[in-house]
């Protein structure tokens, strides 16, 4: 088994070493780890320095052994990344903003639906709890550099308990970030309100990263079945009042075949209640393309299914909702007409697949072909090879290409002339599937005919209006008559065999059946009025998993009353019984909690039960008799059901927890707004705290850089000069995923900086009014100057809107920048990440627009080695030799000293008749003098004061390179431009490209807004 883990520490994260695991991948046959990685690894390459590390069988295999060391399927092989530093050309990713090893919660959240109803008199209780940002899944763990505000993300799964009727409280535990934290408790707050306000009924602890919080139980990691909980409709739980029974089946998933409907799982059950004649009810997705036509959405797709025609009365569901519509307009299948020759584009697996069952080990790739990408995925047990056939397929929808079944090996294929031909290609394709070495075919187009033609539709309400919205691409829809209502005609085993009911509960005679496929995302259920009436039942965690504990909530929103025919009112009874079994035995067990109240007053209750021996348990609810007296208020509902799991970590490392107890309930309810948040700053080890060299030096050492591949010395210059006495900071959290090259381009920006690699040095250059640094003439030049202009256009922006984060509000705020009499007929909107001052952001933007206004020329050129004196953003005169430009430049051949002056003989004749004859000269090392006067001496000799050049006379070496000298007027001394970017080739030529440089740019960095 080979396993790829987000990195070393992740397994101490996670709840076991399978759940630590991103990807997973069988081995069937014996192999060398390069030839693994070889066919795994899309673009793979062997490196010397690899971002890999690789174990097996607990030992790390270095990576000059990687073509040598064997493995097989009894080998325990992992893969973690590895950070490395930054080279020419190579950016590595910032490992801490890696895969989020400490999400350990499952993506679901607690019922924030509030209970509402008109009939309810008496006073509601409040349930939603307060809130953080969300669950981060395999994501990454937030980096913050600098101060911000935070909304902390859960690590396990917020618990909310009634502590006594109206008093519920909710425990919270949560990520503020990595690293250390200065976190005032002025700045915590619950919405805006800060935590002091509520006194006591707020409790919180902050845990340093590494620090054990076993003893907190607000530390457990408990599973809220997502089953049990309210509904977007007003109700806060499932209602125990319902008068029918709903049943569903157990399953993973379903394979629908012609008229049958077979369940797939871990011991897939059928409820006791169905048999012949049951009315089931099933939502059946399948892959749609929809566009837009303007007027509707237009749906492409298998249809065989539904055979709709105009009229018909359908129920359309997707992710979100589920509409009752009519079928508008109805355009039938039309197969290809064959074109000419061409040859169909495949790939084809190497070997069968090794499994048919990845319910337990999920996979997942990416295929692309005639440049269209689309993630693939297998999550279920599809029993066979048609399963597997079935459901690639139907992923593919859209993209011409197919799945099919090449004597026992998976393969993709374009299904039929006319061929387009092409390059199929994967991206992580499972070995498990596709073998060590599947083939690829690149295919040949086809000379006419005519590609097929798929089945559509468009939809419109009842009332005619039609229907428009659906996301434009490929969607999961299911569509079928309304209610999506089946009989059942027999049952054998987990299959069932059914007739599809039309719109009316009519049986549909002329029904096909349905399209074979294998299904993950159904909902399958059977509404009967026979027996008790139990809600369930539903997992109390998910597979793989035991608890030792159960909890669960029963809710009277509108409370719990009784007025008698005197108008008096008398308390109320009622009953709620559980039942719970754990799946090994199916043996059901009962508790049943009775109440009794005299209030119009929404209340609830917490119940538990603590098992001997950790278990999977099912659990289902009803309500018990009642009196059913007339006048009696006493809704009952199901409001939520969890499991605390066994396993969970004591120590969080590298990450800073808080954890909150929240007193909700109606002490909370007036708050529209409750998410927990505060303002925390990042504490560095080393350096000053929001600072933007310290910012800088963090990311790096984050990465594993030696210091030695930072230059420090220059970050601290800027930093001393510029960034400090200016008040300039970074102040930014990363929550997604970012390059090491994209957080210190941002890092800089914020200090009107760029990032440079100078020396293999990670290092920083401040852009702004600089005297010109160096100089490249035609005799430095290995290719002609090119220069072009672009004049104005209606396209350019003539105003620059710069979004910040407010110091305040820490909201988006927006600063406009304009020019003085440009009207701003087009404005580019530009954000700015890390800038928390609207003073600092204006003068940023200001910057952008005097470029758009008046940066209009642009460079480009080629010298030998001569560019690599220079970096990106130095201010550079060019020049050419074209006549007329006044500028002549040669090559210092000599350089004598006479009564105070310098006397340089130069390679080139020298015109005279310049106005006021000047020139620049460019010494050995790139740098280059002020314009100097220059003397008349001879045709091609001039004389320049000796104090202007003495000091870089003494530096000459005669046996290189000699300087040149850029002979011109007072008023024409080249092109002053700022270099974009340097590019050597493999020739040892350097390409330039330079923009125009003014200090026009930077007239506003002192400034401040209106």
């Amino acid at each position: 088994m080979i396993r790829i883990y987000p990195s070393r520490h992740a397994i101490n994260l996670y709840p076991s070493e399978e759940g630590a695991a991103v990807e997973r991948h069988d081995l069937r046959e014996p192999c060398t780890i390069a030839d693994w990685l070889q066919c795994a690894v899309e673009a793979y390459e062997a490196l010397d320095v690899p971002p890999i590390s690789v174990d097996v069988d607990g030992e790390t295999v270095t990576p000059g052994d990687w073509a040598s060391r064997r493995i097989g399927p009894e080998s325990d092989v992992r893969i973690y990344p590895v950070p490395f530093g930054i080279e020419a050309g190579v950016i590595a990713a910032w490992t801490a903003l890696a895969v989020a090893a400490v999400a350990l919660v499952y993506a679901l959240t607690l019922n924030t639906d509030t209970p509402n109803s008109s009939s309810v008199t008496g006073d509601q209780l409040e349930l939603n709890p307060a809130k953080a940002n969300s669950v981060k899944l395999y994501q990454v763990i937030r980096e913050v550099l600098g101060t911000d505000r935070i909304y902390p993300d859960y690590v396990v799964q917020p618990v909310s308990r009634f502590v006594s009727g109206r008093d519920v409280r909710t425990s919270l535990f949560l990520s503020v970030g990595m690293g250390r934290f200065d976190i005032p408790p002025s700045r915590i707050r619950i919405g805006e309100t800060p935590i002091s306000a509520f006194g006591d009924e707020v409790s919180y602890t902050i845990y340093a990263p590494g620090e054990d919080v076993g003893a907190d139980p607000r530390s457990e990691n408990w599973y809220a079945a997502p089953e049990v909980g309210g509904s977007k409709a007003a109700t806060a739980g499932l209602d125990l009042d319902s008068p029918s029974e709903t049943s569903a089946p157990i399953a993973d998933a379903i394979a629908l075949a012609g008229s049958t409907i077979t369940l797939i799982g871990d011991s897939p059950s059928l409820p006791d209640s169905w048999s012949a004649g049951t009315v089931i009810n099933l939502v059946a997705p399948d892959s749609f393309t929809v566009t837009n036509s303007g007027t509707h959405s237009v749906i492409a797709g298998p249809m065989d299914e539904l055979q709709p025609f105009v009229g018909m009365k359908v129920s359309v569901s997707t992710r979100t909702e589920d509409l009752l519509l009519v079928i508008a307009s109805n355009a039938p299948y039309v197969p290809p007409v064959p074109g000419t020759g061409g040859s169909p584009s495949s790939v084809t697996a190497s070997a069968a697949p090794a499994t048919y069952n990845f319910s337990g080990s999920p996979v997942s790739w990416s295929l692309t072909y005639r440049g269209s990408t689309r993630a693939l995925s297998l999550s279920a047990d599809y029993v066979n090879m048609s399963g597997v056939v079935s459901a690639i397929t139907s992923q593919l929808s859209g993209m011409g290409l197919v799945a099919q079944d090449d004597s026992g090996r998976l393969k993709i294929v374009e299904p039929s002339s006319p061929y387009m031909g092409g390059v199929i290609s994967h991206s992580n394709s499972p070995v498990q599937i596709f073998g060590v070495s599947p083939v690829f075919v690149s295919g040949t187009a086809s000379s006419g005919g005519t590609p097929e033609q798929l089945a559509k539709i468009t939809l419109q309400y009842d009332d005619g209006q039609p229907f428009i919205g659906l996301p434009v691409g490929v969607q999961r829809l299911a569509i079928g008559y309304r209610q999506n209502r089946y009989s059942i005609t027999a049952i054998s085993d987990v299959t069932v065999s059914v007739r599809r009911l039309d719109a009316s509960g009519a049986v549909d005679a002329g029904w096909a059946g349905f399209t074979d496929r294998t299904l993950l995302d159904f909902a399958l259920s059977a509404t009967s009025t026979a027996g008790e009436n139990w809600i369930g039942p539903f997992m109390g965690c998910p597979e793989g998993e035991l608890v030792d504990r159960l909890e669960w909530d029963i809710f009277f929103p509108g409370g719990l009353m009784h007025n008698n025919k005197k108008g008096r009112q008398e308390p109320y009874s009622a009953q709620a019984i559980l039942q719970w079994a754990d799946v090994e035995t199916g043996l059901w067990n009962t508790v049943t909690n009775d109440y009794r109240e005299m209030t119009k007053d929404g209340f609830g209750r917490t119940h538990f039960i603590n098992f001997d021996t950790p278990i999977r348990p099912m659990i289902r609810v009803r309500r018990g008799a009642t009196p059913g007296w007339a006048n009696s208020i006493d809704t009952m509902q199901w409001y939520a059901l969890r499991g605390r799991l066994l396993d969970r970590p004591t120590a969080y490392d590298g990450v800073t927890i808080i954890a909150m107890t929240v007193r909700t309930g109606s002490r909370l309810s007036a708050q529209s707004d409750r998410q927990v948040n505060l303002v925390a700053t990042r504490l560095y080890d080393q350096g000053v705290n929001r600072s933007i060299s310290a910012g800088a030096a963090h990311v790096c050492r984050g990465l594993g850089m030696p210091d030695a591949d930072v230059d420090s010395e220059q970050l601290q210059q800027l930093e001393g000069d510029y960034w400090t006495p200016r008040g300039e900071t970074f102040d930014h959290s990363f929550d997604e995923q970012v390059t090491a090259q994209e957080a210190l381009q941002a890092i800089f920006a914020a200090g009107m900086s760029h990032l440079v690699i100078e020396d293999s040095m990670v290092s920083a250059v401040r852009e702004g009014v600089q005297p010109p640094q160096g100089m490249l003439t035609p005799h430095d030049q290995s290719a002609e100057l090119v220069s072009t202009f672009t004049a104005p256009s209606a396209d350019d922006y003539t105003g620059v809107d710069v979004k910040f984060i407010s110091p305040v509000t820490f909201s988006e705020e927006i600063v406009e920048c304009r020019a003085d009499g440009v009207q701003p007929l087009k404005i580019e909107t530009f954000t700015l990440d890390g800038v928390h001052d609207r003073t600092r952001a204006w003068r940023i933007g200001m910057r952008r627009l005097m470029k758009y206004l008046y940066q209009r020329i642009t460079h480009q050129t080629e010298t030998e080695m001569d560019a690599l004196a220079y970096r990106v953003i130095d201010h550079l005169i060019l020049a050419d030799d074209i006549p007329g430009n006044q500028t002549i430049s040669s090559v210092i051949e000599a350089v004598d000293i006479s009564g105070g002056q310098a006397v340089i003989t130069t390679s080139e004749l020298l015109d005279w008749s310049f106005n006021a004859p000047s020139c620049v000269i460019r010494w050995q090392d790139g740098s280059v003098t002020p314009l100097l006067s220059a003397g008349l001496v001879a045709d091609n000799m001039l004389s320049v004061e000796l104090a202007a050049v003495s000091d870089a006379l003494d530096d000459i070496d005669w046996s290189l390179e000699p300087p040149r000298l850029m002979f011109c007027s007072s008023n024409r001394t080249g092109y002053p431009a700022m270099i974009e970017s340097i590019e050597p080739d493999s020739s040892g030529r350097c390409q330039v490209v330079a923009k125009q440089y003014s200090d026009l740019y930077y007239q506003h960095d002192d400034s401040s807004p209106a």
